[in-house]
Order: structure tokens, then sequence, then C-alpha cells
């Protein structure tokens, strides 16, 4: 089991709000991604041939749990696509439960959430 750290990348294109996209590629089975803090609104995409990668979420930063699609399925992903993300915690990582020997690449934006006006 290795830990696959995050490229992190800001988008500072206008309108989009300070969001930031972070990749860990090359994940294979029983590598857990670094957890990163998250913010906002988020969506998470998943990419690869064959794996069930599952999207982990804490507030304490040592206790990982299952987090849930905006449907509230639990996000256990073993499908190409891309998915919003229901709790609002303060790390999110994916863990590969399981990946072929290509690796699965995960994908997830953050942004701020946005004001309304009162």
């Amino acid at each position: 089991m290795a830990t696959i750290q995050a490229e992190a990348k800001q988008l500072p294109e206008p309108g989009n709000a300070q969001c930031i996209v972070y990749v860990w590629h090359g994940m294979k089975a029983n590598d857990e991604g670094a957890a990163v803090e998250n913010y906002g609104e988020r969506s998470v995409q998943v990419e690869g041939e064959f794996f069930q990668v599952l999207i982990e979420g804490s507030n304490d930063g040592a206790n990982f749990h299952t987090l849930h699609n905006l449907r509230g399925d639990e996000l256990a992903v073993s499908q190409p696509g891309l998915h919003g993300i229901q709790e609002t915690c303060r790390f999110v990582r994916p863990f590969a439960d399981q990946a072929d020997d290509d690796g699965v690449t995960v994908t997830m934006m953050v942004r701020p959430p946005v004001a309304k006006a009162v």
C-alpha cells in the first residue's frame, strides 16, 4: 500500500472563484490518496479500466469514512464517471480498493461556496 500525493492546480481563470483541481495519478490496489483539505462545492472524477475506488472523508484527519453522492449512494466507484459529493468535511481522499496494473486516476475539483445575496 502506498500513499499517493495529489497534484494541485489553482484555476485562476475568470469565473472560477478560486477553484482548485487535485489529481491522484496511477493509484493501484490498496493505495490511498494523501488527504487534501476540502471546502465548498466539489466533484470527483474517476478514470481507469478495472477498479473500485472509495471516496472517503474525515473531520479529524485520522478516521476516514466513505462519502455519498448527491443521491445518497456510497461513493464506491467502479465505472469511469463524474460524481458530486454530498457531505461537507475537512479532508477528502480516494482509496483504491481494487485496481489493475495500469492504475486509476482520480481528479477532484473544489471551489469555495458562492455567497448568496441577502
